[in-house]
Parts: structure tokens; sequence; C-alpha cells
């Protein structure tokens, strides 16, 4: 009997290495190494795999560390798959001269590597990781961001290109104390106001409504809530992010006129707002969403339904508005029961833009 020989192969898998993402802690890492703003949003364009967060927190300290706004929209471009403003891919072919320019002189190729001259100055996450309660899922909450000013020097807001200035801010704070036409554009949902009434008196709803603020008028808002809390409301209390060039859209919820069976099947509350063109073929979502709640009262009962705040580029609004020939555009509503088309018409542009031009 021949002795058998047997071997075996042994296969090691060796997992690859996963591409790091690149964070909007390594763009203001690249902005404050003097990167300029046209590599920063080459590299947004060009990376393979991006993370960014759009938090209040998170948008407020990049704006504080002087972040251009034309960054701030290459990042949302980027996020929800739209073209990137102020990126210009390079040719892939390269011309003969250009490829005997970059090749060394024993004619291998050199790998490309980009350096940076300056050491990145660390970018504190305004988020940190907590333990909710009865969850081992941590959570996040704001943490304090730390200041970058020298002893004894108050830190200075540095606005990103288009954000509101000063006297733009003076502006709007004076209107509000003078002021007394409503702030924002105010949209109702009559019609299912009215139609909820007549079919059904007991069953009768609010409807959704929408207030919706340019940023002057945002300021000017904040201004009146300061003022109605016995607060101060200057320059100083504007925030880099209320100056920041965003549409702010607040939604309320259909709300049942009485808190009975038939009438809370019929209610609504809001999940989210986004925009839409007339076409109803390009939606454009929020670059922040908050939820809230509002109470409806009876005598015998009560019911809770939510609210959403959301934050919309002005550079978005402009790219709907120029995609229809009026200039109009739709503000959905998205909630439990129904979604809400409200246009913003041509008679609302001198209302909302200070303009009829589309």
């Amino acid at each position: 009997m021949r002795p058998c020989c047997c071997v075996f192969a042994v296969l090691f898998t060796f997992p690859l290495s996963a591409q790091k993402a690149l964070t909007d802690g390594d763009l203001v890492s690249m902005f404050q190494a003097g990167t300029p703003t046209a590599g920063i949003i080459t590299a947004i364009a060009e990376a393979p795999v991006v993370e960014f967060n759009f938090l209040p927190g998170y948008l407020t300290a990049m704006t504080n560390a002087g972040v251009p706004d034309d960054v701030i929209r290459a990042m949302a471009a980027r996020t929800y798959g739209r073209p990137i403003p102020g990126y210009k891919p390079e040719p892939k072919n390269a011309t003969a001269s250009n490829a005997t320019e970059i090749l060394p002189q024993n004619d291998k190729p050199a790998a490309t590597t980009r350096a940076i001259s300056t050491p990145p100055v660390p970018f504190a996450s305004p988020f940190v990781p907590v333990a909710s309660p009865g969850n081992t899922a941590p959570s996040s909450r704001p943490a304090a961001i730390p200041s970058i000013a020298p002893p004894n020097v108050s830190p200075t807001i540095i606005a990103p290109t288009g954000s509101l200035s000063d006297d733009e801010v003076d502006r709007a704070i004076q209107m509000s104390l003078t002021s007394r036409r409503p702030v924002g554009l105010r949209l109702n949902d009559v019609q299912t106001s009215l139609i909820s009434a007549v079919v059904c008196r007991t069953c009768a709803q609010s409807g959704y409504t929408l207030t919706i603020y340019t940023p002057e008028e945002w300021i000017e808002f904040e201004a009146q809530r300061a003022r109605r809390e016995l607060l101060p409301f200057t320059v100083a209390d504007a925030t880099a992010e209320m100056r920041l060039p965003n549409l702010h859209v607040l939604a309320l919820p259909n709300t049942p006129a009485y808190i009975t069976g038939p009438s809370l099947s019929r209610s609504s509350s809001v999940h989210r707002v986004v925009l839409s063109d007339t076409a109803r073929q390009i939606t454009i979502q929020p670059l922040h969403l908050r939820n809230g709640s509002v109470e409806s009262n009876s005598a015998l009962r009560s019911a809770t339904f939510r609210t959403a705040a959301a934050t919309f580029s002005m550079s978005d609004v402009q790219g709907l508005r120029s995609s229809d020939p009026k200039g109009e555009f739709f503000v959905v509503v998205v909630g439990d029961n129904q979604n809400k088309y409200f246009k913003v018409k041509t008679k609302d542009f001198k209302a909302l833009f200070g303009s009829t031009v589309p």
C-alpha cells in the first residue's frame, strides 16, 4: 500500500481596511492649516466616503472657526447627492508636457500626496456620547466647545460669506421694535379646515399652518421672542448660526377642534418639512430639523401633537425657484395621516423675498 501524502492549504483572509470618512472636523483642520476654499471643496467632492453632521452644534463650531459658507453648501450638496457648487473637476487625461513634468528622473511615476505644511488644530466635537437611562446605546448631547481665543480676549464671531452683517442684524432688530406687521410668510391649510367643519361639526380640524422666515425675518422673530420673555436682544446676541443665509420654516400640526375619537383619527402631527419644485420631481431635504410638541386639552382628555422647525439653504431655494418659469415652489409638510403641499406663489414673493421678481 502506497503512503498517501495529504497537503492542506490554509487560507487566510485579511479584511480590507475601511476607507476613512471625511468629516467636518477634517474640513476645519484643512481650513485652519491654510487650505484654499477651492481645495476644500475639491476634497469634499472627491472623497470616497464622507460623514458630515448638520446638527446645530456642529454648524456653530464650524462657523465660529471661520469656515466659509461655500464649504458648508458643498457639504450639504455632497450629502444629498446634488451638484457641488464651485467644484471644477480636473481633466482625467494629462497632456504630454504635464506628464513629463511629474515624472521623476528614474522614469517611475511618483505617488501624489497632499502635504499640509502647518499641523492642523484639533477640532473639538460639540457632542459627546452619553449613556441614556435604561439604554446601553450611547446618545448625544451638546458639550462645551473650548475657546481658542487667548486669555482675557473675547472670541470674535467670524461670519461666513453671505451671512448677515452687524448693520443688517441691527436693522432687523429695530424693525422688530417698530413694525406692526406679522413677521414671516404665514400659510394655512384653509381647505382642510373648511371641509372638515362642513362634513362633521365635531370633526373640525385646524389644518397645518406654516410660517416661513428669511434670514432677516428670523433675526426679527428671535428679537420679538426675546422681548416677550423680557430678555435683552442686541447685535451681540445674534449668533453666527442665526446670521447664515438660510430659510427657516416652522410647521404646526393639524389639530382637532374637539378631542373625540373621529376628530383625533383625522388629526395629524408633523414629522418633517421638505421643499419641492412645482413639477414635484426635486425634493430638498432640510439642513436641520427639530421636532417639538403642542398639547390640545378638553374638559376630560388631552392629546399631544408634534411640531417641526426646519432650515434650508437659500441657495437651494434659489435653485428651486429657477426651475419654475414663475419662480414658484412647494413647501411640503410630511405628517401622520397626510402630506400637504403649500405653494409659495408669485403674490407671496414680496412678503417673503422683498421683491415680486422670480
